[in-house]
């Protein structure tokens, strides 16, 4: 009886852990996706500033010369990035 018992006590004790853990370890792993793709966006504003600044100093974009230089930042095509670049991590 005691050995039944104590295998039911154990048995509980590891459901209730693993109902704790797996929600935890999902969450975290949300978290850590959210993390990046904001570093990931910060890092392209970073360089679409630094391509502006470039293309504005010299009066042209860079790349392209058939768009004129107020087209460097897109904000549709840079959704559109970060949007499959979201559908990569996952």
């Amino acid at each position: 009886m005691r050995r039944r018992l104590a295998l039911v006590f154990v048995t509980l004790a590891v459901m209730l852990a693993i109902g704790f853990l797996v929600p935890l370890g999902r969450s975290v792993q949300s978290q850590a996706r959210l993390r990046a793709l904001a570093g990931a966006q910060s890092d392209a504003r970073g360089v679409a500033t630094a391509l502006a600044a470039v293309a504005g100093s010299t009066g042209r974009e860079l790349g392209s010369r058939d768009r004129p230089a107020t087209d460097v930042l897109a904000p549709r095509r840079e959704t559109e990035w970060f949007r499959s670049l979201g559908r990569e991590l996952c």
